[in-house]
């Protein structure tokens, strides 16, 4: 039980530096994660949660999307 409570208190800690930051929460919550749960389970379970993250601020921010710096990155 103590271990959620960690996990879910350095993911929030991590989110909230990587909404203000823009970057690096991956970074932060990795080492934790990995302590925990393994990094065999830590590097797919961050993977799947950053695509979401990642998916529902596109989606919010539709509209404000310049899409012509996205083909361009999108093309390598």
């Amino acid at each position: 039980m103590i271990e959620w409570i960690i996990l879910i208190t350095v993911a929030w800690i991590a989110a909230t530096i990587s909404g203000v930051a823009g970057f690096g929460g991956s970074l932060l919550i990795l080492p934790v994660f990995s302590h925990v749960v393994g990094a065999k389970k830590a590097i797919p379970i961050l993977t799947i949660a950053w695509l979401m993250g990642n998916l529902s601020r596109a989606a919010f921010g539709y509209r404000d999307i310049r899409w012509q710096p996205v083909g361009y990155f999108s093309m390598g």
